[in-house]
């Protein structure tokens, strides 16, 4: 059996107050959320993988992914990347701007698609931007397949 030892962790006031108020061990949510996160590396095995922060619907989460592919999306100041997972899925984020407090925008990532399998993305014979034939390309390279141009005939 192993000893405890101490480490510091910031948390926002608001919610170490919101997780006392509803009874939660604080110290066990951490620990698990640690031990959930540390066998999500050594599952991945791979240097390449880091942790890529975004929103999904509102809600902040977390996944391991590799950059593969990135492009600006139409000139508006986002960009578009794709991460392969290591369980061979794509995650697909924009970077984007979001209006905060005293008129400042803050850079924000929004997840704007999951494919949790490589044929359910390749699947798809269109795509929504015209100039994403590159983008493709890298995408398709970096999965062990070769891009397949769809053409509208």
């Amino acid at each position: 059996m192993s000893t405890g030892t101490r480490a510091n962790i910031y948390l926002d006031e608001d919610l170490l107050n919101a997780a006392k108020q509803v009874g939660l061990n604080v110290s066990a949510v951490c620990r698990q959320a640690l031990a959930a996160e540390v066998e999500a590396y050594e599952n991945a095995k791979l240097p390449e993988f880091r942790r890529v922060e975004a929103f999904q619907e509102g809600r902040p989460v977390a996944f391991l992914g590799k950059s593969v592919a990135t492009r600006d999306t139409a000139g508006f100041g986002q960009e578009l990347t794709a991460y392969l997972t290591p369980k061979s899925g794509l995650v697909f984020v924009v970077d984007d701007f979001e209006k905060g407090g005293s008129d400042r925008f803050a850079r924000v990532r929004m997840i704007t698609a999951v494919y949790t399998e490589l044929d359910e993305y390749f699947e798809e014979s269109e795509r929504d931007h015209p100039d994403g034939v590159e983008f493709e390309q890298k995408i398709a390279e970096a999965c062990g397949r070769i891009y397949f141009e769809f053409l509208d005939i």
